[in-house]
């Protein structure tokens, strides 16, 4: 097996399904599909999260993370990975239901950022959601998340260093 195929193999992640697309097309069209597949991977590997600033007032809710250790205690936005078969408005359901326990019927989505800053990061999608009432009490796994915390805006930890992601403050700041 070559170095082409092998990166092929790393990203369909299926031996036998490359040596048989390998035996039921000629060399030439093998090899054509194995390019076709280089040039796409560089297109289709990107990380795609959702988070959510949750507001209600003037309040944010932040989550303390509990995992992995080197971020324990730092703070957080709710959100998550985007899995294949999501949409974004899916994910962030499902990462704001699992981090706060609080439901899609319980918010309105405000407004939405996008922030991707480096190659091979992970592309942020940023939610405000309003909350159309206050929320007294968030369900959470403690395997995960330490707490859910509000925030008066103008109260919101100055010190970078505080947050899991330090550039969380400046955004913050400079959006609200």
């Amino acid at each position: 097996m070559n170095n082409k195929q092998e990166s092929i193999l790393r990203y369909i992640q299926n031996k036998k399904l490359l040596e048989k697309i390998e035996k039921s097309l000629s060399k030439e069209i093998f090899n054509e599909l194995i390019e076709s597949i280089e040039l796409q991977k560089e297109y289709v590997e990107a990380k795609v999260s959702t988070n959510a600033i949750i507001s209600y007032k003037d309040e944010i809710l932040l989550v303390r993370l509990n995992r992995p250790e080197s971020k324990k205690w730092k703070l957080s936005l709710p959100g998550g990975k985007v899995n294949k078969e999501q949409t974004f408005n899916q994910s962030l359901r499902q990462e704001v239901y699992e981090e706060t326990g609080i439901t899609s019927e319980s918010y309105s989505i405000e407004k939405i950022w996008i922030i991707h800053n480096e190659p091979m990061e992970t592309c942020k999608h940023i939610f405000l959601l309003k909350l159309k009432e206050k929320i007294s009490s968030f369900n959470f796994d403690p395997e995960e998340l330490q707490e859910a915390v509000r925030f008066k805006i103008k109260d919101l930890p100055a010190n970078p260093e505080e947050y899991r992601a330090p550039r969380l403050s400046k955004f913050l700041k400079e959006y609200f």
